[in-house]
């Protein structure tokens, strides 16, 4: 499935903060190039592409490997010319459509990425460039993952430091502790049934392109975003507990104000009464969609969403 949201950006510089009062210096993003040598067992500056900032008279850069290179694991200094690597970040230009054109090829030989001890975030689609990514080791410094940084990802390894409060590895996925997120599952071959335990959200492309024929959502589990079942071609079933709520259109993308009503091609405002059917029946969509073998939705909780219309049988247990 196409749903890659992209906003295009050029080379820029973006300025916020400025005022005649005082005298600091204004946040800044723009590229730069470090020649710098690092120690060699971290990948070189010359395989990197860097993201300079400022704020005062405090700087830092964020990151992102030359996905046309080859290596086969990337290992990324805390500092490159002195500056400390606080994220990393994606190619925004990269797009499904200018790889099938063959305008763009995604590396097909890193397997494996080691973030640093100075590093805070990973941003969205951060792993897309990569085919062939197998295992990343995210050290306890990092608290935040974007929702979709593992969009159309291969990872199946995921190492966190144990003494990381944000984030942990258990029952073959990755969970974000404090808010109880369940962010996405290592495929595993083996399996095909999974159940989701001990998170109230799961997030966009929670669960992409896997081999699962079932899945259950565990007690606890509040709201499942639209896009957390994105091309499961074997999936036929799922399971909603009795702590469910509802769908969510995402927690990545923003959030829709007006829907266009299919019958009347009236546009419909948040505010309306009409909306949240409107929206729930685009979720549903989008599911089945996305699912085209999805046949079953059993469910413990008392929910009102209408599955028939798109071929799914509804059965409240």
């Amino acid at each position: 499935m196409k749903k890659l949201l992209f906003t295009i950006m050029a080379s820029m510089v973006f300025v916020f903060g400025l005022s005649s009062c005082d005298d600091k210096i204004p946040v800044a993003h723009t590229t730069m190039e470090i020649t710098e040598p690092v120690d060699s067992k971290y990948t070189q500056p010359q395989k990197m592409i860097f993201e300079y900032n400022r704020y005062d008279d405090e700087e830092w850069i964020g990151v992102k490997y030359n996905y046309n290179e080859t290596d086969e694991e990337v290992n990324i200094s805390p500092q490159y010319g002195g500056y400390n690597v606080r994220y990393y970040y994606s190619n925004i230009f990269f797009t499904e459509a200018q790889e099938e054109r063959g305008f763009i090829k995604r590396n097909t030989t890193t397997k494996k990425m080691i973030f640093p001890d100075s590093m805070e975030k990973i941003r969205n689609y951060a792993f897309l460039p990569f085919k062939n990514l197998e295992e990343i080791v995210i050290p306890k410094s990092i608290y935040y993952i974007d929702p979709i940084a593992f969009y159309k990802s291969s990872i199946k390894k995921i190492t966190i430091d144990e003494e990381s409060e944000f984030y942990e590895v258990k029952n073959d996925a990755l969970y974000q502790k404090k808010e109880g997120h369940f962010v996405h599952y290592l495929n595993n071959p083996d399996l095909n049934q999974y159940t989701v335990y001990q998170a109230t959200d799961v997030l966009d492309y929670a669960f992409q392109n896997t081999n699962l024929t079932s899945i259950v959502f565990g007690e606890g589990v509040k709201r499942i975003s639209g896009y957390a079942l994105d091309d499961n071609a074997n999936l036929t079933s799922i399971t909603l507990p009795s702590t469910f709520e509802g769908f969510v259109e995402s927690y990545s993308y923003a959030t829709t104000l007006a829907i266009k009503d299919p019958e009347t091609e009236e546009y419909i405002y948040k505010d309306d009464p009409r909306f949240n059917d409107l929206i729930a029946k685009r979720i549903i969509r989008i599911i089945k969609g996305d699912n085209p073998n999805l046949k079953t939705i059993y469910s413990h909780a008392n929910i009102d969403y209408d599955f028939t219309e798109f071929g799914i049988e509804y059965i409240k247990l």
